[in-house]
């Protein structure tokens, strides 16, 4: 198990799930500083790779924590919540993102030994034309 095969796993699931087909990319990484044309998309950014603790066979119990990023750019401020008939809205987003990783829980295919999702935050974007919603993956992992 490394963080690795973690991130590229949760990518892959993000790119591939059949309930986030209308999202347009998954971000992660360097990417381009204007990035409003490609909504709705999903940013991946790692924030944290820790040793919790060594276990008693000199494996290393370690805590890989990613904000997962989902946005939308929709005019309606009641459709960017709720969604609508052609939108979804944020909190559809944030369920399907949650959705498309719980399907693979608790290992994600081998890749972990178990893994939380929190929703830490809803924003809306400065134009006030969109929203994001940040859920904090927690992955954890020996070595």
């Amino acid at each position: 198990m490394a963080v690795e095969d973690i991130l590229t796993k949760i990518i892959s699931i993000l790119r591939t799930d059949n309930d986030l087909s209308y999202v347009r990319t998954v971000l992660v990484g360097d990417r381009p500083e204007d990035y409003s044309v490609v909504y709705t998309n999903i940013t991946v950014e790692p924030v944290s790779n820790v040793t919790d603790r060594v276990l008693e066979d000199r494996r290393k119990l370690n805590i890989f924590r990613c904000m997962i990023a989902g946005a939308i750019l929709i005019q309606d401020i009641e459709a960017q919540v709720l969604g609508n008939a052609t939108n979804k809205g944020i909190m559809d987003v944030e369920k399907d993102i949650k959705n498309a990783l719980m399907k693979y829980y608790p290992d994600l295919d081998g890749n972990c030994l178990y893994f939380m999702l929190s929703t830490n935050a809803y924003s809306m974007l400065e134009s006030g034309k969109g929203r994001v919603v940040f859920i904090e993956g927690t992955f954890y992992y020996t070595e």
